[in-house]
């Protein structure tokens, strides 16, 4: 009777262990990923999602990193912003609904919003960015459009969009979401366009 008892209870402990997330990890991994389903995840995901967590980096950081190991698109992920951000970028243009843009647009309009350009040229910097639509440009060598060039361009100002293939703009928009430190991101696409 013994033996049985033992055995029942290394069973039903064996068979709960497998995926072990608590409440308080599902919680927290959900505050940057809102809808990853952390129960399902093994052990080992949750383990290297409360790694990234648990670092000294910013949330946009956290959000693209845990976005680049779980499969989520950083592009589609929506843009997290700070009240204090956002009134910065309000300067330049109203009404933007942030949740709705991807990061690496709102981190392209922050920097261009403390760039060393003229005034003028940082306010048609930061609305071309924020308020460009899907609209391509019409240059021959790519559908680019106007928020991906003037995203590009956050980065790299000395890049001729308009002589990149879709290929390339592709790449590129892949540099910008993939990266996590800015000047990776303009040494990176200086690198393969100039």
């Amino acid at each position: 009777m013994k033996r049985f008892m033992i055995a029942t209870a290394m069973t039903l402990s064996m068979s709960t262990a497998a995926f072990a997330a608590t409440d308080a990890e599902i919680a927290s991994i959900q505050q940057y990923m809102p809808d990853a389903n952390v129960a399902a995840w093994s052990d080992a995901d949750v383990a290297a999602a409360m790694n990234v967590i648990s670092g000294n980096e910013s949330r946009s950081t956290i959000v693209s990193q845990l976005n680049a190991l779980y499969g989520a698109p950083t592009a589609t992920s929506p843009a997290m912003i700070t009240e204090e951000e956002k009134a910065s970028l309000d300067q330049y243009v109203t009404g933007v609904d942030y949740s709705k843009l991807p990061q690496a647009t709102v981190d392209a309009a922050l920097a261009a919003s403390t760039s060393e350009m003229s005034a003028s040229d940082r306010e048609a910097r930061v609305t071309a960015i924020l308020t460009g639509d899907a609209t391509p440009m019409g240059s021959e060598g790519n559908t680019a459009t106007a928020a991906e060039v003037a995203t590009i361009n956050a980065y790299a100002p000395s890049i001729d969009v308009s002589s990149l293939t879709d290929a390339e703009v592709n790449t590129a928009m892949n540099v910008i979401y993939s990266e996590e430190n800015r000047d990776d991101v303009a040494s990176r696409l200086e690198s393969l366009f100039n």
